[in-house]
């Protein structure tokens, strides 16, 4: 099979991410340290022996909740072969890293405590499909924490228009009420958000909902 035929299998995000591994942290740094600091500050890891970065990337998180946690047990998935080498070389033996993606978890239903993740919500393109999925492998009470771009902040409605007819790879961006009606609509409880910008322009928002103990 030559490049060209091994580039047609890959789907649009896995292709994108794949060819900027190398250069993503280096390109984004002030970024994916910002939303990993601004998100860490908005939650409560405490009860959370097990976390799981859907998303993960090049792992900034999982690096970042190890440094201030050690004894958690992290993991992380990204559809991205390519990032996940950026990340276990930042993490080594940290955290357990796998291929795959948030539609398809390959993890035992009521097994973690804790699913995060950061700028990848808008690149999902059956979103209550794959919240359903991320409530499965969440323990009764277990959190889920998401942080993306925020549609209710001008830049981001642009990009989000602009990304949706230039870049495959992008699906949609949701503003917070639409985000927290997924989670209601996915089964989730105890929805508790906050959108914020991280600099003069760009806005996020962190939301945290609870799976169910029933």
């Amino acid at each position: 099979m030559n490049n060209s035929d091994n580039r047609k299998l890959k789907s649009p995000i896995q292709h994108e991410y794949d060819g900027m591994a190398k250069e993503y942290d280096k390109r984004w740094q002030k970024y994916i340290s910002k939303s990993a600091s601004e998100t860490l500050k908005r939650i409560n890891l405490a009860g959370a022996n097990e976390i799981l970065d859907v998303g993960c990337g090049t792992g900034e998180l999982l690096y970042v909740i190890h440094q201030q946690n050690p004894d958690i047990q992290l993991k992380g998935i990204d559809i991205s072969p390519e990032m996940l080498k950026v990340a276990e070389s930042k993490l080594g033996s940290a955290a357990e890293l796998q291929v795959g993606a948030a539609s398809a978890l390959p993890f035992d239903t009521n097994s973690i405590d804790m699913v995060m993740t950061i700028s990848s919500f808008h690149y999902w393109p059956e979103p209550e499909s794959c919240l359903t999925e991320l409530r499965r492998v969440l323990k009764p009470g277990g959190r889920l924490i998401i942080t993306d771009w925020c549609d209710d902040y001008l830049i981001c409605k642009i990009c989000d228009i602009f990304l949706r007819i230039f870049n495959n790879a992008h699906y949609k961006t949701y503003s917070l009420s639409d985000c927290k009606s997924l989670l209601r609509n996915s089964g989730f409880l105890d929805i508790q958000s906050e959108k914020y910008k991280i600099d003069f322009i760009w806005g996020l928002m962190t939301i945290s909902a609870c799976k169910s103990y029933e």
